[in-house]
């Protein structure tokens, strides 16, 4: 993170030149189920300050890691997942973020649909 500016990890890691560049950044809506994720979550990672860049890069560049962003608060790491069921979130959390030794607690927050929602 430059400056304390954008976005850590991913594709959509934008530095502070950017910012000031006024770059131009199209994104794309899409049922992600048509990509196989059907469980969507957000994230709230606590993580040690001396770590967080890592842990946000690392988890950034995770195919499941829809956006990765540092944050104020109590949780200092917000995380939006797409993954293909309710088993690949749990391994995710266990092995990917668990895995991880600046982590010190997580809260996650499931985003249920209906189903008629998806028509």
């Amino acid at each position: 993170m430059v400056a304390g500016v954008g976005v850590l990890g991913g594709p959509g890691f934008q530095t502070a030149v950017e910012a000031e560049l006024h770059v131009l950044r199209l994104a794309t809506e899409l049922d992600l189920a048509l990509l196989g994720a059907h469980t969507e979550a957000l994230l709230w990672i606590t993580v040690r300050p001396g770590a967080l860049q890592k842990t946000a890069q690392t988890l950034g560049a995770h195919p499941h890691v829809r956006f990765c962003a540092a944050t104020t608060g109590p949780a200092n790491l917000l995380v939006a997942l797409a993954a293909t069921n309710l088993d690949a979130l749990y391994t995710f959390l266990t092995d990917t973020v668990g895995s991880l030794d600046g982590v010190t607690s997580i809260d996650t927050a499931p985003c249920w649909q209906p189903p008629n929602a998806r028509a």
